[in-house]
C-alpha cells in the first residue's frame, strides 16, 4: 500500500471558508475522508440517481412553500419534471419524480415561518466559529415551522426513501447527526435567526422545539408523504454534542492550516467499506492510485450553493 500525502491530492478544491455542516460531520469518523471531501473538494463524478431525485423533490417543496395556488403548483411541477429530464435521469427515476410531486399533499403541509429577515423554507445559515478563524457552521434547513397549537418550533427535514415500511424509514434516521446539528444551531443562534420576533427566539433558546422527518416514500403506490414523530432535546444532549463538535474542529484545524493529510481513522471503525475514497487509501502502487483518482473531480465543498 502506497503512502498517501497531501501533495498527491489535486489542488484547487479548498473552500474559502471551511464548512462544518451535517453532511461533513456524518463522515467525520474518518478524518481523512472528511479532509479529502471537505478541505480538498474531491467529489465522485457520477451521482447516484436517487440523490438527484431527492434534490429535485426538495426543490419542488421549496417552490411551493409559500405559494400553494393552482398556478404556483403547476409551475413547480413543470419545473421539477423539466429538471428530471435535463439531468438525464433514467425513466424509473423520472417516473419517481412525477409520482412524488403528484402525490404531494400541498394543501395539508404546514407553512414555514416567514419573517422579514428569515424565511423558513430552505433556510440557509452561516455562523463563524468562535476562536477558529476560517471555519463556519453552515447548512440548509428544509423547513422551519411554528406549531401554534403546541407553541413549539418544528424543524422538518424532507427525506425521499425507497423503503416500504414507515417505521423502517423512521428507524433509519434515529440518532442521525443532522437531527441534532440543526436543532442545536437553531437553539444556539436563536436570537440571530429569529431577529425581530422575540417569542420565536425564546421558544428555540429554551428548547421548546423538536425535529421530525417528512418522509416521501417512493416505493409505495401511490407515493406517500408522511410526517414522522417529533424528536425533542435536552440541554445535556446539546452540551455533549457541542463538546464533540468543537473537539473535532480544533483537531482538523491543524491539518487544514498545515496542509497535512490526516490518518485514515476509518480503518479502525469499519468506515472503509462504504467510503468512496477507499481506492485511494488502499492503492498498492501509483498506477492503482491514478486509476482510482479518475473517479473524482475537484469541486469546492460549498454546501450553501447546493
Amino acid at each position: 500500500m502506497i503512502k498517501l500525502t497531501h501533495e498527491m491530492i489535486p489542488a484547487g478544491g479548498r473552500p474559502d471558508v471551511i464548512p462544518i455542516n451535517a453532511s461533513g460531520l456524518k463522515i467525520s469518523a474518518c478524518r481523512r475522508r472528511w479532509y479529502l471531501e471537505v478541505a480538498c473538494g474531491l467529489r465522485q463524478k457520477e451521482e447516484d440517481p436517487i440523490l438527484t431525485v431527492g434534490k429535485i423533490v426538495h426543490k419542488f417543496l421549496e417552490d411551493i412553500a409559500f405559494d400553494r395556488s393552482e398556478e404556483g403548483l403547476s409551475k413547480a411541477m413543470l419545473g421539477a419534471l423539466k429538471e428530471a429530464a435535463a439531468k438525464g435521469l433514467p425513466r424509473k427515476e423520472q417516473d419517481q419524480v412525477k409520482a412524488a410531486i403528484s402525490a404531494c399533499p400541498a394543501d395539508r403541509l404546514a407553512r414555514p415561518i416567514a419573517l422579514p429577515k428569515m424565511q423558513g423554507a430552505e433556510f440557509k445559515f452561516s455562523f463563524p466559529i468562535e476562536n477558529v478563524t476560517g471555519f463556519a457552521y453552515v447548512g440548509t434547513i428544509d423547513r422551519v415551522l411554528h406549531d401554534t397549537r403546541q407553541d413549539i418550533i418544528i424543524i422538518e427535514d424532507a427525506k425521499t426513501s425507497r423503503k416500504y415500511v414507515f417505521k423502517d424509514v423512521i428507524a433509519g434516521y434515529k440518532g442521525d447527526t443532522q437531527f441534532t446539528f440543526y436543532p442545536w444551531i437553531v437553539s444556539r443562534f436563536a436570537y440571530t435567526i429569529f431577529e425581530g420576533n422575540m417569542d420565536l427566539a425564546n421558544l428555540a433558546w429554551y428548547l421548546n422545539m423538536g425535529m421530525r422527518v417528512l418522509a416521501v416514500m417512493l416505493s409505495n403506490n401511490p407515493v406517500v408523504w408522511r410526517e414522522g414523530p417529533l424528536e425533542t432535546f435536552t440541554e445535556m444532549h446539546f452540551t455533549t454534542f457541542q463538546h464533540m463538535v468543537e473537539a473535532f474542529v480544533f483537531d482538523m484545524k491543524e491539518y487544514v492550516e498545515d496542509e497535512q493529510l490526516p490518518p485514515p481513522t476509518g480503518m479502525t471503525c469499519n468506515a472503509c467499506p462504504s467510503c468512496p475514497f477507499k481506492g485511494l487509501c488502499f492503492a498498492q502502487n501509483s498506477s492503482h492510485y491514478d486509476l482510482a483518482l479518475e473517479a473524482f473531480k475537484v469541486v469546492k465543498y460549498e454546501p450553501l450553493k447546493w
